[in-house]
């Protein structure tokens, strides 16, 4: 799931008075579904003020995985990408700035321009389990033990290492990134020092992601 200002958009599976939608669902601050598009198999989701962008996984072997881009007032498809992805490499993320879009598995990360999808740049990680860029540092999941972060296109040039087990991708508040820190514990993290500024102890056991939004 992620939030735009007042909309929000899943990935995945919603039950609506006693419905089960699956697929790319839309809906306002109130929680009402304004539109909904049933196909393919969505795994990662973002949005910004015009449009939601959504990764389908691969469903079978003559299908392939893409990125569906639908008109946030209609739901209309309005481009999907024709390039090969990367698929079954670790959880997919996608992550909207400006008009840049970028896609992002254990070992692949490639920025698409928004209005019409064209690849504007693609890289492969040699060393693997990127999770995310953001503001010129790369952020890995050291195995799933440990963050560390480095220049951005550049995995030897190391900027901190810390000791958090995350579940799920960080999420990115003002320069610093929200992780969840030996089961139960969320804490944040400067992203450009690692170091710890809070951490909270809210019960979160059986949370594997969670968002934040703020206008």
């Amino acid at each position: 799931m992620t939030c735009f200002e007042d909309h929000g958009a899943i990935a995945g599976t919603l039950t609506e008075e006693d419905v089960q939608l699956k697929g790319t669902i839309f809906f306002n601050d109130e929680g009402k579904v304004l539109w909904h598009q049933p196909q393919g198999l969505p795994s990662a989701v973002a949005l910004d003020d015009k449009q939601v962008y959504v990764f389908n996984r691969s469903g079978t072997y003559s299908s392939r995985p893409s990125i569906l881009v639908y008109d946030t007032h209609t739901g209309e498809e309005l481009w999907q990408t024709s390039e090969e992805i990367a698929d079954r490499q670790g959880s997919a993320y996608l992550e909207v700035q400006g008009d840049e879009l970028t896609y992002f598995t254990a070992r692949q990360v490639n920025t698409y321009a928004t209005d019409d999808g064209e690849m504007i740049a693609g890289e492969s990680i040699p060393t693997g389990n990127i999770v995310m860029r953001q503001s010129g540092i790369d952020l890995y999941n050291g195995n799933g033990f440990y963050l560390y972060a480095t220049i951005s296109g550049e995995p030897e040039a190391y900027l901190w290492t810390a000791d958090y087990n995350i579940n799920g991708r960080p999420h990115v508040f003002e320069e610093n990134i929200i992780v969840k820190r030996r089961r139960s514990v969320v804490c944040s993290v400067e992203l450009a020092s690692g170091q710890t500024t809070w951490c909270s102890d809210k019960h979160l056991y059986n949370s594997r992601t969670f968002a934040l939004a703020h206008k």
